[in-house]
């Protein structure tokens, strides 16, 4: 689950570390971004 959560935020422009990242530590819009990722890796039809 973590290396497919890496691959995609990789994909929108972000660096993997943000996964040890708590929310408060980044910007609104990297908070965006990152749950943008999380509904693209759950892989939607």
């Amino acid at each position: 689950a973590r290396d497919i959560a890496a691959e995609t935020i990789t994909q929108l422009g972000l660096a993997a570390h943000v996964i040890d990242q708590f929310p408060a530590e980044l910007s609104g819009g990297m908070q965006k971004r990152v749950a943008l990722a999380r509904a693209i890796a759950d892989k939607p039809e």
